[in-house]
């Protein structure tokens, strides 16, 4: 790197620096160290600044606690850095490299509740920790969540720094480890981490008491959260999940189709009409009548409709739910407990396409009582209505439609105890492998060593 190079760089010559030039690289090498993973592992681990306007910190929505963390970047007795530069002579140009930071889900805004900084009680370390209550990013893939441990900024390790190896017990508790991310910032670490061969970092005071203030730390984090995670989990598989399916080309339907041609009747052509019609013998006109769900939120005066709510979990259509979102998830602390919310988009409720039985319907989400069917089913102007406050469908789950149908036909088909088990049994078991194919070779092989004992 020629002095001219280094001035059109920093604009002047400083007055100490070091250069660092590598040789003789093979072209694999060289690839790598021009691609940009390079770039994100070394601005991982070496403690260089934060650049101007960093994207990371515009996710903080708390002024207040945006500036603490910037102050944190700026103070050398926890965070020294160091200027750096990367250049390639005949691949790109010298470039500055800055502190990585986690790309974040863009709708995530991490308000005052979401993000914990401070100083620990011996002024050690310190931290600041966001959370939220769903996954911080898109993708699973890579993703870096839990915490970052540094010793004057330079990266010690992740949080599995602190479990001890042999160890089942985990650190970082799901569901923290996707919905947190946090870093620690350390005076010192030298002074327990630079152990003799025959001593354990396990066993020093120093790292026992550090390891006890982070745990403290997490401790408190992880009891509301893993409130939420329960609840939240519970909502998902209930009425979330099912609903989603209903809307999917792959869901119940697809699967009451599927079980219908293997029970062996042909679902194409004019048996796929006779189904439909056999079908639509069991429609419920009064159900059809009853108001839309996506309507009855729409008319609703205020912008949101609670399900449920109690001193755990409050369940709520947020009609203000939007980018995309079906469900949001936060937490209420009140009267010294934890109340997790779970807001639902009505966009679950609206109207989809699917296809049935090679014609494409409209289903309609409509709230009947619990006395009307579950489903109805009309063949003139291709609509299928579902009344998920059906008895059936509410003690069971709306995911179990494809099951629900299934025994309608083989109500209206069995003609026989014999007839309606067959049926039953195969829609049982149509998520299940065909044993036979195992099980036929191995009852002949066991028929034939029978018949040689008695012989």
């Amino acid at each position: 790197m020629s002095e001219d190079d280094i001035k059109n760089t920093l604009g002047v010559m400083p007055n100490s620096f070091t250069e660092l030039i590598i040789e003789d690289v093979s072209q694999d090498i060289l690839d790598y160290l021009s691609s940009s993973n390079f770039e994100v592992e070394i601005s991982k681990v070496l403690p260089i600044g934060i650049r101007e306007k960093e994207p990371f910190l515009e996710n903080i929505s708390d002024s207040d606690k945006r500036i603490w963390i910037e102050n944190l970047f700026k103070d050398t007795a926890y965070c020294p850095t160091i200027d750096m530069y990367l250049g390639i002579r005949g691949e790109n140009e010298i470039v500055p490299l800055y502190k990585y930071f986690p790309t974040f889900k863009q709708d995530i805004p991490f308000e005052e509740p979401n993000i914990l900084c401070g100083t620990s009680d011996d002024n050690n370390f310190k931290y600041f920790i966001l959370f939220t209550t769903e996954d911080l990013k898109a993708d699973r893939e890579n993703k870096e969540t839990g915490f970052w441990v540094r010793s004057r900024n330079f990266l010690v390790k992740a949080a599995d720094f602190f479990q001890q190896p042999g160890s089942k017990s985990k650190f970082i508790d799901e569901p923290l480890k996707n919905w947190i991310y946090g870093e620690i910032y350390h005076k010192n670490m030298k002074s327990f981490l630079n152990v003799l061969r025959t001593d354990y970092v396990w066993d020093s005071k120093d790292f026992l008491d550090f390891k006890k203030s982070v745990h403290m730390l997490v401790s408190d984090l992880n009891k509301p959260l893993r409130i939420i995670w329960k609840y939240s989990a519970e909502v998902e598989k209930s009425i979330i999940s099912p609903f989603l399916e209903i809307r999917s080309n792959k869901g119940p339907f697809y699967n009451a189709a599927k079980t219908i041609s293997d029970m062996g009747i042909d679902c194409d052509g004019e048996e796929a009409e006779k189904i439909l019609y056999e079908l639509s013998k069991k429609r419920d006109e009064d159900m059809e009548k009853c108001i839309e769900i996506d309507d009855l939120i729409n008319q609703a005066g205020s912008d949101q409709i609670v399900l449920a709510d109690d001193e755990n979990i409050k369940v709520v259509i947020d009609k203000k739910l939007h980018n995309g979102r079906i469900s949001h998830k936060s937490m209420n602390l009140r009267n010294g407990t934890t109340q997790a919310i779970i807001k639902i988009s009505p966009a679950l409720f609206k109207q989809k396409e699917i296809i049935f039985l090679t014609k494409t319907f409209k289903v309609i989400f409509v709230a009947g009582a619990q006395s009307n069917t579950g489903i109805s089913i009309d063949i003139s102007s291709y609509k299928i209505y579902v009344n998920p406050f059906n008895h059936d469908l509410m003690k069971y789950s709306v995911s179990f439609i494809d099951v629900y149908i299934a025994i309608e036909l083989a109500h209206l088909k069995a003609k026989t105890k014999d007839e309606m088990k067959d049926y039953l049994l195969k829609l049982l078991g149509r998520n299940y492998y065909n044993s036979k194919k195992f099980m036929l070779p191995l009852s002949d092989d066991l028929r034939r060593k029978m018949r040689g004992r008695r012989k």
